[in-house]
């Protein structure tokens, strides 16, 4: 799914003491691409995934996913759109009580039957290597399990467009390099479009392409061709 941002800007606080988030942030990503989102904490690469993902409203201009502006959604239609995304966080936001596939399910409890919703579940688990895993509550796995589980609930409803923000973050660089192959293939496969913020350059460089943030800017785009990455 293409996206496309245009002048986006986003503020928090009130006139007079506002902190500018996004400053006329503008952005084309083509269908299926896989996008690195770079810089320091506060650059702004969260508050965009936000955004883009219907999470939050920007304070002026686009944001268009497909052919809808996600800026002007509300109600149902701003839900509609949140279910054509896929969300992927550095806390892994799994819950406790609930097996791996019990968790991986959990999107589509409203939508289908306990039988499609495990059906998809096991198929999800086994494209992420934990077929064998079903059961485990996520205090039995590792982080790095973890993170797959909550890769595979992300596309548990075959979203178009998937937002990884620091997916890698709490994870050991083994562990990060299995769940960075895990979000390049399945995404793939799928040609589910990605974005992706991270701090780490190792991490950015298994992306297609790189665009680099700065106090609410973007300041750097490139392929990762461009440099034989």
């Amino acid at each position: 799914m293409d996206l496309r941002l245009e002048h986006v800007t986003k503020s928090f606080g009130a006139q007079g003491s506002a902190v500018e988030a996004l400053r006329g942030v503008s952005l084309d990503v083509s269908s299926a691409a896989l996008v690195a989102l770079m810089g320091a904490s506060g650059s702004g690469k969260s508050t965009l995934l936000h955004l883009v993902g219907g999470l939050d409203s920007p304070t002026s201009g686009s944001i268009w996913v497909g052919e809808v502006d996600v800026a002007g959604l509300r109600g149902r239609r701003l839900v509609q759109h949140r279910r054509r995304v896929g969300f992927v966080f550095q806390a892994f936001n799994l819950i406790p009580g609930l097996t791996a596939e019990e968790n991986v399910g959990v999107p589509l409890i409203p939508y289908t039957s306990a039988s499609t919703a495990k059906a998809r579940s096991r198929e999800l688990l086994a494209e992420v290597g934990l077929s064998e895993r079903l059961d485990a509550l996520p205090g039995q796995l590792s982080g790095g399990q973890q993170q797959r589980v909550a890769i595979a609930r992300a596309l548990v409803a075959d979203p178009a467009l998937i937002l990884a923000d620091e997916p890698t973050g709490n994870l050991d660089s083994e562990n990060a390099d299995t769940v960075m192959e895990v979000i390049a293939t399945v995404a793939a496969a799928r040609g589910a479009t990605v974005l992706l913020a991270t701090h780490d350059p190792e991490v950015a460089g298994r992306c297609g392409r790189v665009v680099t943030m700065r106090d609410g800017r973007i300041v750097g785009d490139r392929s990762t061709d461009d440099v034989g990455a």
